[in-house]
This record gives C-alpha cells, structure tokens and sequence, in this order.
C-alpha cells in the first residue's frame, strides 16, 4: 500500500498505473492457473517470501535482471516465472502488508516506468530465447496493444483517467533499449560466470 500519497507524481502511479496492491483477497498461482510469462500478475518484489531451500536449490535471481542493471527491472518476475514453471505454487497474502513509497516527482515517476518496461520485455525475450517459450510473444503483444498503444491513443484523446502521456511515451521509448539492455545482461552474466 502507498506510504503516502502526497504529490501528483505519487497519485498518479497509485490510482491510474495501479501502484502495486494486488488486493484484499488470498490467492494462490500455478502454472495451470497462470501462464507463467503472466508471472508480474502475480505481485511485485517489494514484499516477498521463498522457501530457503526451494531459493537456494533453483538459484532464483538473476543477478543482471533488476535494478542498476541494463534490464532496470524485472528480477523478481524472473523468479515468480521460474518457481511456476518449475511447477511450484505462489501464495498472496494480503496480511502481508508492507507500505511502500512511491515516486515523488513526475521526472523519477516517468524514468521508473521506462524502466519496467525495459525490464519487463528483457524479462519476455529471456523467456521466448533462453527457456524456449513462445507464450512470450503473445504476452509481449498483449501488453504493447492493450497497456502501451492503448494509454498512447487515450492520452493522445485526452481520456480521463488515462496516465499521462509523457509516462506512455517514455515506456514506448524504452522498447528501443530492450535489444541493448538484454544483449548487455546476457553478457554481464556470462562474465559473472551464472
């Protein structure tokens, strides 16, 4: 839940992206629930739990999917995606509450942003190019007609309640570093020796 909601930045990432609330309903996800690609569906890494054993035996992150890497995002997806495709089930718990504190300014707002996106299609690619999957590309697809050019046509319409288009524009943006940032990733943790 937000910690505050204080500036416009903060207002609009909470009620016109979504903010990261999940709900006020237990759930529980598997693979024959969920597609795993879907796995950002699931919740966000902000406030998450694994069993020791289940984290260490599968390795579950990616140390060049997340934050201060060239993917920016997405290291927590990635192992939502590996424990649902290994078979395993995630559980949400909305007792679970943790509040976060969004960005302040709109400039920090839009610059996160394009880094989900970038993070969430390096996510995709790893999973269509590394783990074979091609229910990436429908997910990568989904999200660029129904989220991306969607926002782009409703902000460009001035539709209320749409996020701003200075937020869309920069996620459509970061679709040109995907190919870099993911080339960058593979090969840091090549060197890393993964």
């Amino acid at each position: 839940m937000p910690s505050e909601l204080e500036t416009d930045a903060q207002e609009v990432f909470e009620f016109t992206v979504g903010g990261f609330a999940r709900g006020f309903l237990p759930k529980r996800f598997t693979a024959s629930t969920i597609d795993p690609v879907a796995a950002a569906n699931v919740g966000a890494g902000a406030n998450m739990a694994f069993r020791r054993d289940l984290l260490l035996e599968m390795g579950l992150f990616a140390r060049e999917l997340d934050v201060g890497t060239p993917a920016r995002a997405a290291g927590d997806t990635y192992a939502f995606f590996r424990v649902l495709d290994a078979g395993y089930t995630i559980s949400y718990n909305p007792r679970a509450l943790v509040w976060h504190r969004h960005r302040r300014d709109m400039q920090s707002l839009i610059s996160t942003l394009r880094g989900y996106n970038v993070g969430t299609y390096v996510f995709l690619l790893r999973c269509l190019l590394e783990h074979r999957d091609p229910a990436a590309i429908h997910a990568g697809l989904w999200w660029l007609r129904y989220h991306l050019l969607r926002n782009l046509w409703r902000g460009i319409r001035g539709k209320r309640k749409t996020q701003p288009l200075a937020l869309t524009l920069s996620e459509l943006c970061g679709l040109l570093d995907v190919p870099r940032a993911y080339i960058r990733s593979v090969r840091r943790e090549q060197e890393a020796g993964r």
